[in-house]
């Protein structure tokens, strides 16, 4: 899990580009096929790596989710 201050460039492959509301498949010149939840492309972001894939987040207090998620993976 990684804080961006700022979403990585990314181009659409399969999805909505809305204004400021990117949803769906997308294509990241820094992390290759992603999947973006983008509600705000102002906010921070957050890239989160699975075994299969690598999703693209802007949760509203993005420093505070990473914390929370990372903090729960410490208990398991």
């Amino acid at each position: 899990m990684q804080l961006l201050d700022r979403i990585p460039k990314m181009h659409k492959s399969f999805g909505k580009d809305g204004f400021r509301t990117w949803v769906g498949d997308f294509k990241s010149d820094a992390y290759g096929p992603v999947k973006a939840y983008i509600l705000n492309t102002s906010w921070p972001a957050v890239v989160v790596r699975t075994e299969s894939n690598i999703f693209v987040l802007t949760p509203r207090n993005a420093a505070d989710f990473v914390q929370q998620v990372q903090a729960r993976l410490m208990e398991s």
